[in-house]
């Protein structure tokens, strides 16, 4: 596993939360979000952390020269958010080689 997603530990309800994408330039990057954590092998391409049921993915995005991509999130200012955890996982996916998928790392981030 390598590191891929960065989320902040915690987000404040009715501010914004930004989350960094980090992958070569030219490579794919699918970000995935979900309440819920699981633990599914995948073998040489990595361990897939979010249960599926509940993840929700975003548009997958095209890596930068800057190898980062930002991601700006609104927060709600809803009291029910309060002490919720979301938790972030991304793929990479290397169009160019045969093995072209590759798990990345999950981040969680708590609302405050």
């Amino acid at each position: 596993m390598f590191r891929q997603t960065w989320a902040p530990r915690t987000a404040t309800l009715g501010g914004n939360l930004t989350l960094e994408l980090h992958a070569p330039p030219g490579r794919f990057a699918l970000l995935s979000v979900s309440p819920a954590l699981t633990h599914i092998d995948l073998g040489a391409r990595g361990l897939w952390q979010l249960d599926v049921a509940s993840s929700v993915q975003f548009p997958s995005v095209t890596m930068p020269a800057t190898r980062r991509h930002d991601i700006v999130l609104s927060v709600p200012n809803d009291a029910a958010l309060r002490g919720v955890d979301l938790h972030w996982q991304a793929i990479e996916v290397d169009p160019g080689a045969t093995n072209a998928v590759r798990v990345g790392n999950r981040a969680t981030t708590r609302f405050q």
